[in-house]
């Protein structure tokens, strides 16, 4: 069989084995009975799941321990509500708007509170990263938001704001598990699982611990990551999206990182061509899986869509 390499914008390919071992399971997960579409997210052989899942993350990121872990249903862009509805304590945020995804967490920030546009790019269509060692951050502050990686215009962050007493949230969905990320730098990283972790469904959150228990307490339960610190893995409120979980650390195909390809990286004051407007981070995670004689590659419409959800 021919398998289609689709690079394209939105969900990414999975490897073979992934999905092998999805077949294998579909109909009678370890001897459950059942298929994990179908058991309930407090079941013990979720609970096995779930663990794997976070016991996996923390090993591929070395995720400290004074991180929680949470997942989601929906994707990233139900984040750009949550992360001022939770973080957003003193009314306040820095936003640096450098594509289309950042721009948008902003302006669904402002509808909780003041987003300050603190740096942007768009005078230049995007085209480069600002200096953030040059940027005037508000102390004022709650937090520094960036969309880390921007696929649809091929810019990336070399640095990342640090500023003392301000954490950092990024949105790191095209991009996560690419390379070794320095998780102790940042106060959240959110990112949706379908371009290098899993199925589509699901949204991935990395809490620093002081950052929790401080949402508004008008805003529903549900848009609320972690009732209290000590809560772990995450809060079971309602059904979990099971599948995503579980192809997300579950197989051997899913937990380590190739050494990344220098061609794959973009240096962040340089845009890619057209032709190689792709997320940055594929390439590296499919690597060891292309060993078929002929590579079908899905065509990537240009341009791009830049108002497709993810």
């Amino acid at each position: 069989m021919n398998r289609v390499y689709n690079f394209s914008a939105g969900p990414s390919m999975l490897p073979v084995p992934v999905l092998q071992k999805a077949q294998a399971d579909l109909l009678d997960y370890h001897g459950s009975g059942m298929s994990v579409m179908e058991m309930s997210h407090r079941s013990k052989w979720f609970d096995d799941i779930i663990q794997n899942t976070e016991a996996g993350i923390r090993k591929v990121l070395n995720v400290p321990d004074n991180y929680k872990i949470g997942f989601f249903q929906g994707g990233a862009t139900q984040q750009f509500a949550m992360v001022p509805l939770n973080f957003m304590t003193t009314g306040t945020a820095d936003y640096l708007v450098t594509g289309n995804f950042s721009k948008k967490a902003a302006e669904e920030a402002a509808k909780f509170g003041t987003a300050r546009i603190a740096a942007s790019s768009k005078d230049k269509n995007f085209t480069y990263i600002p200096d953030v060692k040059a940027i005037e951050y508000d102390p004022n502050a709650s937090y520094i938001h960036i969309c880390q990686n921007n696929t649809i215009f091929g810019t990336t962050y070399k640095d990342v704001p640090q500023v003392d007493g301000i954490p950092l949230v990024a949105d790191m969905s095209s991009m996560i598990f690419s390379e070794p990320t320095d998780v102790s730098k940042y106060g959240c990283i959110y990112f949706g699982v379908q371009k290098n972790v899993a199925p589509a469904g699901m949204a991935i959150a990395i809490i620093r611990d002081d950052l929790l228990g401080k949402s508004a307490k008008d805003i529903p339960a549900e848009k609320m990551p972690h009732i209290t610190a000590s809560t772990s893995p995450f809060f079971r409120l309602n059904s979990s999206a099971l599948m995503p979980i579980l192809r997300s650390f579950n197989c051997p195909a899913r937990v380590t990182i190739p050494t990344p390809i220098s061609a794959t990286r973009t240096p962040s004051n340089v845009m890619r061509p057209p032709s190689v407007l792709i997320s940055t981070s594929k390439l590296p995670l499919i690597i060891g899986v292309i060993s078929v004689p002929t590579i079908n590659v899905m065509p990537m419409a240009m341009p791009i869509p830049i108002d497709m959800p993810r």
